[in-house]
């Protein structure tokens, strides 16, 4: 497998990027289009980005799309990824004080740990109603996690060891996740993650 290397400085200050939030990208905010295999560094030799193409089977994506479809439901959690945050507007036109986005179809399956509103660790509510399927869907996971390891073993390695130190009952089957996001037809705006292992590194199928 023939793979290219890119290696690309800083186009964009912080402050540009910062205003670039909640908008989505087009033709014109991008140099350089990346639809082969490739690896991506900034001019330090940090990684940004690893990215292949074909590397599950169908039988494997089969399963993770059969088992986790009921997972996907119209949301507006999902803040500025959705392309809005604002305040939620009551039916009698009153401003809530909860904070919301555009309507999505997202969901989230494995385990969802303390927030505001829930002071305990639990299955998300896909894994409540449909746990058959939730179960059916693990090797669909494990097989990504293989993947992770072999293409950034760094950051696996102190992923996996933080999963290791966490009650096996919150982590997804044999692999280094608690949580994974299923996106349906849905177009991301520019946003930054929250809540994600800052040692770790993001992990996307498309």
């Amino acid at each position: 497998m023939k793979v290219k290397t890119i290696k690309q400085g800083k186009i964009l200050t912080d402050a540009q990027v910062e205003k670039l939030k909640g908008k989505f990208l087009n033709d014109s905010h991008w140099q350089t289009l990346i639809d082969y295999d490739c690896d991506g560094y900034d001019n330090y030799g940090n990684l940004l980005f690893r990215f292949r193409k074909n590397v599950l089977d169908y039988d494997t994506l089969k399963l993770g799309y059969e088992s986790f479809k009921k997972s996907i439901e119209l949301t507006e959690g999902r803040g500025m990824t959705s392309g809005s945050s604002h305040k939620r507007i009551r039916k009698d036109g009153s401003v809530s004080n909860i904070t919301v986005g555009n309507k999505v179809w997202s969901g989230n399956v494995g385990y969802m740990d303390v927030n505001a509103m829930v002071k305990y660790c639990r299955l998300t509510a896909f894994g409540r109603k449909h746990f058959d399927d939730f179960k059916a869907g693990v090797p669909f996971v494990e097989m990504v996690t293989k993947f992770y390891k072999e293409l950034c073993p760094k950051h696996y390695e102190k992923q996996q060891a933080l999963a290791d130190s966490t009650n096996r009952n919150y982590v997804i089957g044999d692999t280094c996740f608690t949580t994974i996001t299923v996106n349906k037809t849905f177009r991301t705006a520019v946003h930054q993650d929250s809540g994600d292992f800052r040692d770790g590194f993001g992990v996307q199928l498309s």
